[in-house]
């Protein structure tokens, strides 16, 4: 309903609505639930199917959706209002649930609901919202709202005023085929070749503690400088295989995945990417919290690690890639154990601890 509605009109014309039904209620044998409601803020009488708070609703893929309710749209806050917010931030709703959020007062409030953290492989549609309590055939105030390209709306609710906000997602086209090197990425499916480098030892013989930090990583180049520019798709992995000298078990693999990343490469361009410096952050993909695979003794890596890798490359750039990779367990290396991924460790920028060596360089089949 517009902002400029009275709400004494309305108001009235509910309470005549109460005493009506309250005077029909003596002489008449209906069910107690079709009697009004009271109302807690204003104390209005209100018919028994009266939507008095807003509430918000979700449509799509099976699973738990994330979402805030505040009184800015830039921050998350539920500060500054007459009404009252029904959850603490953020909160979840199932697909195919509502969910009331906020019980207005007689004074108007603006809030913002947004949908946050979508899992991957899901996008958020559209969100369409309705006022509550009243008919689109009759006033076009009640009829739906759709909203595309947002991820939060804005309702200005109050006592009498409710609304209902739908949030639609959708699955995003990406590619499912795990046997490709982009899968969970958008469209279409890419396919490449597979080498290895390994298994290389450049950080010695170690003696790994279970639960400590273990990182990989790497760099490439082209080696035409007269290629074409590329989108060049790297899926890849470092394993360190571990035994159990000092007893505990059989010992196993610690996989570090590096995850699929595309890289767009200008035409003609032959540098170390995505870096060069062997201690930049850049140069480090994934890190993992070594497993336990020798029942709490020390694991044992003689051999060095492995590196695997899936490229590919869209459009074909005319040109071979050299890789080189690296891995670091710091603490194995008597340093403070350290993600060498997370710019906010106190020990990130410090060589000693995240500088480790390149092992040889191969060029891709």
């Amino acid at each position: 309903m517009a902002a400029g509605t009275s709400l004494l009109s309305r108001g009235l014309a509910l309470i005549a609505i109460g005493l009506f039904i309250g005077a029909c209620s003596e002489n008449a044998t209906s069910p107690t639930a079709s009697r009004v409601t009271l109302h807690p803020r204003n104390g209005v009488d209100y018919p028994p199917d009266y939507i008095m708070r807003t509430r918000l609703c979700k449509v799509g893929p099976a699973g738990v959706y994330n979402f805030t309710a505040s009184s800015s749209p830039d921050v998350v806050t539920t500060d500054g209002v007459n009404g009252a917010f029904l959850h603490f931030n953020p909160f979840t709703v199932a697909a195919g649930d509502c969910i009331e959020v906020f019980q207005g007062d007689e004074q108007d409030d603006n809030i913002w609901l947004r949908e946050i953290n979508l899992p991957p492989g899901i996008s958020l549609d559209k969100i369409v919202v309705q006022e509550n309590n009243g008919n689109c055939a009759d006033d076009a105030d009640y009829c739906p709202q759709t909203f595309t390209g947002v991820d939060q709306v804005k309702v200005t609710t109050n006592s009498m005023e409710t609304f209902t906000v739908t949030f639609y997602d959708k699955p995003t086209d990406v590619c499912t085929d795990q046997s490709a090197v982009n899968p969970g990425q958008p469209l279409p499916c890419v396919y490449g070749k597979t080498f290895t480098i390994g298994p290389s030892s450049m950080e010695g013989h170690l003696k790994i503690a279970a639960n400590t930090w273990f990182n990989g990583g790497y760099s490439f180049k082209f080696i035409s400088n007269t290629h074409l520019a590329t989108q060049f798709t790297v899926n890849a992995k470092v394993e360190v295989t571990v035994s159990c000298p000092y007893g505990g078990g059989p010992g196993g693999t610690i996989l570090i995945p590096l995850g699929s990343v595309t890289y767009n490469v200008p035409a003609g361009n032959t540098n170390w990417l995505p870096t060069g410096d062997a201690n930049s952050i850049l140069s480090w993909m994934g890190a993992v919290r070594t497993p336990d695979l020798c029942g709490g003794f020390p694991m044992d890596n003689a051999r060095g690690a492995v590196f695997t890798a899936t490229v590919a490359q869209n459009p074909p750039s005319g040109s071979l890639v050299d890789f080189r990779f690296k891995y670091r367990n710091p603490a194995a290396k008597g340093k403070v154990d350290t993600n060498c991924t997370d710019a906010n460790e106190p020990k990130r920028n410090d060589a000693a601890t995240c500088g480790a060596s390149w092992s040889q360089t191969v060029r891709d089949p």
